[in-house]
């Protein structure tokens, strides 16, 4: 019976691990877009002056 819930705990606890992977590749992803934009920003500012 024990054995039974600690499978279960350890299944719960990937699934946590694997949803801190996703949201941790999401950010890397965001910061990239973010980081492109930046630098067309820069760009544009340069380029106005």
């Amino acid at each position: 019976m024990q054995k039974k819930s600690e499978t279960r705990q350890s299944s719960q606890w990937r699934k946590k691990r694997g949803e801190i992977a996703i949201a941790k590749e999401e950010r890397t992803r965001f910061d990239m877009m973010d980081w492109k934009k930046m630098k067309t920003w820069l760009h544009l500012e340069r380029w106005r002056e």
